[in-house]
């Protein structure tokens, strides 16, 4: 689904057990988003906040920009981006579709294999549904409500 030249982009592979990381940061015009990439082993300790968001349509993109050119990424991805931005903006962030290879078969099967190293080793996850809709504050309340009713211990 990425429209860039994603040899041009990572480099080399990553070395075992490492993951590569984003830094997020507002972009040069209102509303747009820069990244950049680094790389970080799982046995060292870096802090960083892993992400899990609703994909959406592959058609539905926004640009953001990294390593000074414009490249597209899911709708979803972006909205994750954004919040994340406003409001964790010094945090390192892992996603999948930007910190591993997507065109390296090889990088794509072994950083597969370390998810779920790479979501225990992390500060914390963020699970990112989509922007709030008409209703999800009465939802959540609920929810809330029904956890306190019936605790889990």
């Amino acid at each position: 689904m990425n429209s860039f030249n994603a040899s041009f982009r990572y480099g080399s592979r990553l070395a075992n057990r490492q993951i590569r990381l984003l830094h997020v940061k507002s972009g040069p015009h209102p509303d747009s988003i820069e990244i950049e990439l680094s790389s970080s082993s799982l046995d060292s300790e870096t802090q960083y906040c892993a992400l899990s968001y609703v994909w959406r349509d592959a058609n539905a993109t926004k640009e953001v920009l990294w390593d000074g050119q414009l490249i597209r990424i899911r709708e979803g991805l972006f909205g994750a981006l954004g919040q994340h931005l406003a409001t964790e903006p010094e945090q390192l962030l892992w996603a999948d579709a930007l910190c591993i290879n997507q065109q390296d078969d090889e990088e794509k099967t072994a950083q597969v294999k370390m998810m779920g190293q790479i979501y225990r080793a992390a500060v914390t996850t963020v699970v990112w549904l989509g922007s709030e809709c008409e209703g999800d504050a009465r939802a959540v309340r609920l929810l809330v409500e029904v956890w306190q009713k019936f605790p889990t211990e």
